[in-house]
Formats: structure tokens, C-alpha cells, sequence
């Protein structure tokens, strides 16, 4: 089997551009199994023998289909009880960290927009 990496990019743009629907279980099934990156962020699956959840692309070694449940977002998986897969708690701390870096640089509109404005008299 292949064996697919995770850009923050990829989980970006199929969290922000994708349906809310939950796909039907077998899609969902199906996704698991091919270790689906289309679907990341369409939904998230979890595995009741290891209490966690994760993306569809998963690259963990497959659950019983009877352990699985599919989840509409996070959320809803650890209101159901699970926790993030280390892949995913990783990405989540590396999205916080990368969103609190661009609030930290950039405290309000108007000082970027100076910054902006005159890009010679920061090439001093």
C-alpha cells in the first residue's frame, strides 16, 4: 500500500471548500480503505478499540470495519468520546501555531497596510 503524507494545505483546502454533509457510510468506508485524501476534512473516522479518531488518508493499519464510526468533524468525534491520533493532534498544533505567528505579526490592518505601503524603508 501507498503511503500518503499530509499537507497543511491539502486538510485546508478540503475543510474550507468541501460540503458539511456527512457522506454515507459506505463512501465513508470506502475512503477509509483507499486512504481517500479527498475526503480529508469531509469527514473523520474513529476506531473504538484504540478510542481515537482520524482523516480518512490515515496511514494506520486498518480497523475492523464493525470498530469503525464516521464523524462530521472532531468535534463530534471526541463528543462521542475519542481522542486525536497523534497525526492529528500534530496538525492541529501546527495550525495553532501557525495562526497565533500571523496574529502575533500582524496586530491590527492599518499597520500592515504602512508596511505595505513602503517597502524601502524596511530594506534599510
Amino acid at each position: 500500500m501507498t503511503q500518503h503524507s499530509l499537507s497543511l494545505p491539502t486538510l485546508a483546502l478540503a475543510t474550507s471548500t468541501l460540503p458539511d454533509a456527512l457522506p454515507d457510510e459506505g463512501t465513508c468506508w470506502q475512503a477509509v480503505q483507499r486512504r481517500d485524501r479527498a475526503y480529508n476534512g469531509r469527514f473523520w473516522f474513529s476506531v473504538r478499540t484504540t478510542g481515537v479518531y482520524c482523516l480518512p488518508s490515515c496511514a494506520a493499519r486498518p480497523a475492523l470495519r464493525r470498530n469503525v464510526a464516521f464523524h462530521a468533524s472532531p468535534d463530534a468525534a471526541e463528543a462521542a468520546g475519542f481522542r486525536a491520533a497523534f497525526i492529528v493532534a500534530t496538525l492541529f498544533a501546527a495550525i495553532a501555531a501557525i495562526l497565533s505567528a500571523a496574529l502575533l505579526r500582524n496586530d491590527s490592518p492599518n499597520e500592515r497596510k504602512e508596511s505595505w505601503a513602503s517597502p524601502s524603508s524596511t530594506s534599510k
